[in-house]
């Protein structure tokens, strides 16, 4: 089986979406007869080079970090390549990894609406979206989830469904939660990281300003 995984992170090997592909590939290589090719798309200058890599390939795994819950710029420019060739993913299998800090995976669910309708289009086979909120708390459990999946795709060539729903459970913060995560955000200290930033580039005066506010 021919594997493709797409780093869509601007971070590209250095970032949390690199080591979740490593985790990921690892469980790949755990089945004989696994082929994997690795692709940081933030050369940009490389994505035709990786789209004839893609048709080549059998099964292929976008990952990247959530941005405005949306995708990076260079993730949505290498799925812009594959425009030319829409009618040539039949045998394609495109699945999916979204990282995001936040801890409910109901930011990213937006997103992956939009990847399943992607694949759709493509007329490609949709093999799941992983999802894995609170990237920053990544620890050895979850990773050893990401690798079980990868474990399984030989057999499968899809993401396996109760994988995905162990790797972040919450949906949402209860109401009592979102209620004291609310007035806690309010406090001095957690605007503290926020405060330093601003100064440290000048424009902690401007904090409130509303520049594109109607004058009307």
């Amino acid at each position: 089986m021919r594997y493709l995984l797409c780093n869509g992170s601007p971070k590209g090997s250095t970032g949390n979406t690199a080591r979740i592909l490593d985790a990921l590939a690892e469980g790949i290589s755990s089945a004989p007869g696994q082929h994997i090719i690795r692709a940081n798309l933030n050369r940009v200058q490389e994505h035709e080079s990786v789209v004839s890599t893609l048709l080549e390939s059998e099964v292929i795994i976008i990952a990247f970090p959530l941005y405005t819950d949306a995708m990076p710029g260079i993730t949505m420019a290498f799925i812009e390549a594959l425009r030319p060739h829409i009618d040539r993913f039949e045998t394609h299998t495109f699945c999916f990894i979204v990282q995001s800090g936040f801890p409910e995976r109901i930011h990213c669910e937006p997103v992956e609406k939009y990847l399943v309708r992607l694949t759709e289009i493509l007329g490609a086979k949709y093999g799941g979206t992983l999802i894995l909120g609170g990237g920053m708390m990544m620890n050895p459990k979850r990773f050893q989830i990401v690798n079980h999946i990868g474990a399984r795709l030989s057999d499968t060539h899809i993401f396996d469904e109760t994988c995905i729903k162990k790797a972040t459970p919450l949906i949402r913060f209860p109401v009592v939660s979102r209620g004291i995560i609310s007035l806690a955000t309010k406090l001095p200290i957690a605007q503290s990281f926020w405060d330093s930033q601003l100064r440290a580039n000048g424009a902690y005066e401007h904090r409130f300003d509303r520049p594109y506010e109607s004058k009307g």
